[in-house]
């Protein structure tokens, strides 16, 4: 059986203050683990949904492959052009 939150915080209260801080501390990163996870899952996700869209455009002839040599080259052009 599980505690309830109110008995965790009522043995967390028998801590020293030190003890408390590093708790506390410990809790807020699994939070903020937890947060950038979900957020590296959306960008993943999004990431998947566009690699979809312009596959789909490729494949309906609205765009052209373009070899990976020349978009490098197009991409060194145009930041020594900065």
């Amino acid at each position: 059986m599980s505690l309830t939150m109110h008995e965790i915080e009522a043995e967390a209260r028998h801590l020293t203050p030190a003890e408390r801080a590093d708790l506390a501390q410990r809790l807020f990163a699994s939070i903020e683990d937890e947060e950038a996870a979900g957020s590296e899952a959306e960008v993943e996700q999004a990431w998947l949904e566009e690699a979809d869209r312009r596959y789909a455009r490729y494949l309906a002839g609205e765009t052209r492959s373009v070899s990976a040599a020349d978009a490098l080259a197009r991409v060194r052009a145009r930041i020594a052009g900065r």
